[in-house]
């Protein structure tokens, strides 16, 4: 059994093993972590792992707290890829990785870990990780690989009556690959995470939009929904390996009331579908809880619901108690606490 944690000196080493993988995605792309990286000021490392045979490959963040390090997944998805296809054998991989990938986050500072799994690739292995892991939510995916009739035969009633009624209202959806249009976008988005009072996480800076924008060029698309020729709402979706991701959106306050998304994922839907992919992601809710608004609008879009789940690993508890004490945190929970890792809780 081999373990090597790899860091950006290695990509070369990095590319070779990530290309034995048999299902890649773009949160496991170098140049994709190299955008996060600098955001978060934060070091790439890719944890590869091979027992003769097989392999696996998992990317992280290593970030520093005080005099020490965490570890957390690329945004939105993590956890491990592999180079064999069989459940069974990945699960068996999995769990040799994590107990060799424990002693060397001990042997190497590293305090806890938080990974959020990838529910397209599924790749959250609960047998292997027990309490550690939890299902906090579900992701709603849209299967592309039928015609527009029967992947619309799936919506929720609700969604033909509101995309009538965007209609109506002169309401009409833009597609754009033209990176001119990028600082519209990022305009409209900046704007509405100001007017919701997201966390700071999500109010990215300028050098994030232009790496973005530098990066995925064309292979990002650009959907906004306009009215009376004024722009109004605005989306960004990133795909590559067949499957898109529905990345950032943001809306005019003034102009929610006019319902203006449901005409939009239908249009990102059938765009989608036309370009090739195989799946759609629009990810999850934004909690938890079963009246959650954000997931009942999406789930309306189709009836593949899969597990959304994380991972909480503490390597080294007495040094978590220690940071949680310095923060402040009345009540350490540990791996049961909500907000994870609790001395990094605002």
């Amino acid at each position: 059994m081999e373990l090597s944690c790899l860091g950006v000196e290695d990509e070369r080493e990095i590319g070779s093993f990530y290309g034995n993988m048999v299902n890649r995605d773009l949160h496991y792309d170098m140049d994709y972590l190299k955008i996060f990286a600098r955001y978060l000021d934060a070091e790439p490392i890719y944890a590869c792992f091979e027992d003769g045979q097989d392999g696996l490959m998992m990317p992280f963040f290593k970030r520093r707290v005080n005099d020490h390090f965490d570890l957390v997944s690329p945004w939105y998805y993590g956890g491990p890829i592999f180079s064999t296809e069989d459940r069974k054998r990945r699960s068996g991989l999995y769990r040799q990785f994590r107990s060799v990938f424990g002693r060397w986050c001990l042997e190497n500072d590293i305090v806890s870990e938080f990974t959020r799994f990838n529910s397209i690739l599924d790749n959250c292995f609960p047998e292997v990780d027990g309490p550690r892991t939890k299902c906090i939510s579900m992701s709603v995916v849209v299967d592309l690989n039928r015609d527009m009739e029967s992947i619309r035969a799936d919506y929720k009633p609700r969604v033909g009556k509101n995309i009538r009624s965007a209609r109506n209202k002169g309401l009409e959806v833009e597609v754009s690959t033209d990176t001119s249009d990028f600082p519209v976008f990022r305009e409209i988005y900046l704007k509405t995470m100001k007017d919701i009072g997201a966390d700071r996480y999500y109010h990215f800076d300028d050098r994030f939009f232009q790496d973005l924008c530098e990066t995925f060029g064309s292979e990002m698309i650009i959907y906004f929904i306009k009215m009376d020729g004024i722009r109004i709402s605005a989306t960004i979706d990133i795909g590559r390996y067949g499957v898109m991701y529905d990345f950032l959106r943001g809306t005019y306050r003034e102009f929610l009331k006019l319902n203006p998304s449901y005409l939009l994922v239908d249009r990102i839907i059938e765009e989608t579908h036309e370009r090739g992919f195989e799946y759609l992601c629009l990810g999850g809710g934004r909690s938890s809880k079963d009246d959650d608004k954000l997931f009942f609008f999406k789930s309306a879009f189709s009836r593949d619901h899969r597990p959304f789940c994380v991972f909480k690993g503490i390597y080294n508890q007495e040094v978590y108690k220690k940071l949680c004490a310095e923060r402040n945190v009345r009540e350490c929970r540990l791996s049961e606490a909500e907000f994870f890792p609790e001395y990094r809780m605002k």
